[in-house]
């Protein structure tokens, strides 16, 4: 019985996507519409873009007794800053040896200055 079981739910398991596999579909169900034939041909590509910032100085950071370097010393910001930024954002401060960011009680880093 509980083979029967494991291999209806197989079976309907590879029923349900059979449709978008290796480009075998060529309907116009709902199911259908994220396929790699129902996209458009002209849609542009994704893209990304290399942001040009000056490499920190790395001898400007301490080094532990094992050689690693030390990112954050638990009471500045030096050489962090925000993503795709030049600094680090105006709400990103130094909280007893925490990196915290100061929200406007808005919700998930809703806030000016970067999150």
């Amino acid at each position: 019985m509980k083979k029967s079981i494991v291999y209806v739910a197989a079976m309907a398991a590879m029923f349900l996507t059979a449709c978008c596999g290796q480009n075998k579909c060529n309907c116009d169900c709902e199911a259908c519409q994220n396929c790699v034939e129902k996209q458009d041909p002209n849609a542009p590509k994704d893209s990304a873009t290399i942001v040009d910032n000056e490499q920190y100085d790395l001898s400007k950071l301490k080094v532990d007794a094992e050689g690693y370097y030390v990112l954050y010393d638990g009471t500045s910001l030096d050489g962090w800053r925000g993503y795709g930024q030049d600094a680090v954002p105006t709400s990103w401060e130094s909280v007893d040896g925490c990196i915290h960011l100061v929200g406007s009680g808005t919700g998930e880093a809703q806030v000016e200055g970067g999150g």
